[in-house]
């Protein structure tokens, strides 16, 4: 599994690492809605963990593309332009799920613009390698007190 410091800029595409080969949801996370066949994108705010399931055989590896934004005080102001941003891809075989890991500022901690804190938001996308076909609604901004 891949770690990614909390360091601004696009981090594009991570593979994400084998996590689980258990349909049930990982324990403490909030997920977006699935699609008709059962693929999965979650987040876990303690561990700052992306989560992926792969529904169906279908050739089409599902991601969740997710933005992190930071606060400019103590979390009433946040910035328009995301800090940070990427996808993690479930390239696992279908019934598995996929994590990858990363390191956000928590509300307690000031961050790199001087404010504490941070949120994240994210999509449930499929892709056929790493051409992007199709993705869900964003989910609303979470705050990363984890």
């Amino acid at each position: 599994m891949a770690s990614t410091s909390a360091s601004a800029g696009d981090e594009g595409w991570e593979d994400a690492g084998w996590y689980s080969a258990d349909a049930a949801f990982p324990s403490g996370t909030i997920c977006v809605p699935g699609d008709s066949v059962g693929n999965q994108a979650c987040f876990r705010k303690n561990g700052d963990q992306w989560f992926v399931y792969d529904g169906e055989a279908d050739l089409l590896s599902p991601y969740v593309n997710w933005q992190n934004r930071l606060s400019y005080d103590n979390g009433s102001t946040w910035q328009s332009i995301p800090y940070r941003s990427g996808k993690c891809r479930n390239s696992w075989p279908n019934g598995n799920w996929g994590v990858c890991n990363k390191d956000f500022y928590e509300s307690s901690s000031l961050n790199k613009i001087g404010g504490h804190g941070s949120q994240v938001r994210f999509q449930l996308c499929l892709t056929s390698g790493f051409d992007g076909n199709g993705c869900y609604a964003w989910s609303n901004w979470i705050d990363n007190n984890g």
